[in-house]
């Protein structure tokens, strides 16, 4: 199934602003049968809304990496999907670590998984380092798109989108685990912020050795590295590249431009 994010096309975009006036709320089922509070038209909304999953890839990743007892980050949380398809894979034996920090999302996060016994929700941003960030807020319909320096989206694309400047508080993955949390899976999808969230877990990953799904895409975000210094920093700590083909998860090989993705990195 293709990212639901790029279903929103610059046409799509245009037909839901002049059709949709304002954002509806649903409740959808996932595949392994939890509900969930979403948002249409809002994307990812939209994708569980209609076949109880989204991102193909990564949700593979999770049901091939994910097992009982361990501890997952879920950063870039969003409404819930991941950490609920988490908690579910983990069982109480293990525990799932939520990262969301705009309001809105983190209100249906919380809504969606804030009774789980084996999750914690963090309204909070993730970072290199501790401290305070300016993100665009996009509201409940382009949520998805909420980003630090801006969304991995064509000018054409961002034309539609009127966010709002909000500050968040961040730390890094280092100080929030630190003496306290072995992670064994990490899910970053960030719009364009995953190389400063690498370089603030560098403990975690050379001690921990955790499975990293990583978002990729390049769209020349102005201080946004290309996705493939964002996978060279992770090949030169030790980890192997892959990516789900054709209902398989196989070995990636490095491309210069990256589309819209997400791949697997494991340890040797």
């Amino acid at each position: 199934m293709e990212n639901p994010r790029r279903l929103l096309s610059s046409k799509l975009m245009e037909v839901l602003l002049r059709v949709v006036g304002r954002s509806y709320a649903i409740e959808g089922e996932t595949f392994w049968g939890d509900k969930m509070h979403l948002v249409i038209p809002e994307a990812v909304s939209l994708a569980i809304y209609r076949y109880c999953f989204f991102d193909e890839a990564t949700t593979m990743f999770f049901l091939n990496h994910v097992k009982p007892g361990i501890t997952v980050f879920d950063v870039g949380a969003h409404f819930g999907y991941f950490t609920l398809l988490a908690s579910h894979l983990v069982g109480q034996g293990g525990a799932v670590h939520s990262f969301e920090p705009t309001p809105g999302s983190y209100s249906l996060l919380k809504r969606n998984a804030g009774t789980r016994t084996n999750v914690r929700l963090n309204h909070l941003a993730v970072d290199a380092s501790p401290g305070t960030l300016e993100f665009l807020d996009y509201g409940p319909r382009f949520s998805a798109f909420n980003s630090l320096g801006g969304p991995r989206l064509s000018e054409k694309d961002m034309a539609h989108l009127r966010p709002r400047k909000i500050q968040v508080p961040a730390v890094s993955l280092d100080e929030y685990a630190l003496g306290r949390y072995r992670p064994g899976f990490v899910k970053i999808d960030v719009e364009g912020a995953e190389f400063r969230i690498l370089s603030g877990m560098e403990r975690l990953i050379a001690s921990c050795r955790p499975a990293i799904a990583l978002e990729v895409g390049d769209f020349d975000v102005p201080g946004v590295p290309p996705s493939l210094d964002v996978i060279r920093f992770l090949l030169d700590r030790g980890y192997d590249a892959f990516e789900y083909n054709d209902g398989k998860i196989v070995r990636h090989n490095l491309r210069a431009n990256y589309p819209f993705g997400n791949l697997l990195l494991l340890p040797k």
